[in-house]
């Protein structure tokens, strides 16, 4: 009987020194499917990693009436871009695989940094940290026409490669109408005649 447990105890630690083998295996394996992969973020949004306290004072009030402010020209009120804040602790987390970060600390050095596909790909992640408010609050103000720049630019790119993946079938206009345009799959033919087409 005694046997038969010995057997059975070492047959286990087999087992289960095999599962923790896989289970290693894996996780690193998930961990580098995760730095490449292709992110799922909104158009136009950007998610900006900082503490509460940095948030609640003068440097989020900045942030939001770069990032944020109302674009001039349209029927209804809508921001420059969407705005999702969130603490410093979950960049480490969730929060690495989005398209546009801007990560704000107080830290010794003053400096703004671009990271580009840091943790996903497409991806561009702007570092901004300062000694004090004061420091950041101006790098913020030296910085935010670059960084509104190469978003709006990288933001173009990805509707334009979204749209490519999904699109209307154009053929049979194409040959009607002698042009050739990329429209998205979401458009319905509203009325179509010989020579007028509504979508």
């Amino acid at each position: 009987m005694f046997y038969k447990f010995g057997f059975y105890f070492i047959k286990m630690n087999k087992t289960l020194f095999l599962f923790l083998i896989v289970s290693v295996l894996f996780s690193c394996q998930k961990k580098t499917d995760t730095l490449n992969q292709e992110n799922a973020s909104d158009i136009n949004t950007i998610s900006v990693i900082i503490d509460d306290q940095l948030w609640n004072s003068e440097v989020g009030d900045s942030i939001r009436n770069k990032f944020a402010s109302p674009v001039i020209g349209l029927p209804q009120e809508e921001p420059l871009f969407n705005i999702n804040q969130y603490p410093v602790k979950l960049l480490e987390g969730f929060m690495n695989n989005c398209r546009n970060i801007i990560v704000i600390k107080k830290e010794d050095k003053n400096q703004f940094v671009i990271k580009e596909n840091e943790f996903a790909k497409p991806q561009i992640v702007y570092y901004i940290s300062g000694k004090n408010s004061i420091s950041i609050l101006d790098l913020i103000e030296k910085n935010a026409p670059e960084i509104i720049s190469k978003i709006r630019k990288s933001e173009i790119q990805e509707n334009q490669r979204h749209i490519d993946t999904l699109l209307f079938d154009f053929s049979k206009l194409e040959k009607q109408f002698k042009i050739n345009l990329k429209i998205p799959r979401e458009f319905k033919y509203a009325s179509k005649k010989d020579r007028f087409v509504w979508l």
